[in-house]
């Protein structure tokens, strides 16, 4: 019962088409992302000011989906690196 009572709310917010777009996977390391990621690693950057770029990286993948009128966002990862590395980084930490 509460199911379809929230699906039924969740429909009329959102306003869903019957087949949803969405995208797959992270987004491109674009350059200017790998230069913020370095320039934080080497300690060129402070954490604050690293978040706050990434932020805007952010906001601006998360506009370019509203602009094509996909349904379901995602924030594109772009604090992530490679993938193999981000997964060899956390391996050290075991």
């Amino acid at each position: 019962m509460k199911k379809n009572i929230r699906y039924k709310i969740q429909k009329n917010y959102f306003n869903f088409k019957f087949l949803k777009s969405t995208t797959i996977g992270s987004f491109p390391q674009t350059k200017k992302i790998r230069k913020i990621r370095l320039d934080y690693k080497k300690n060129l950057i402070d954490k604050n000011y690293y978040e706050n770029l990434i932020k805007k990286e952010i906001k601006y993948i998360v506009k370019k989906q509203i602009d094509y009128k996909i349904d379901v966002l995602c924030h594109g990862e772009p604090e992530r690196n490679d993938m193999v590395e981000y997964f060899a980084e956390l391996l050290v930490e075991f």
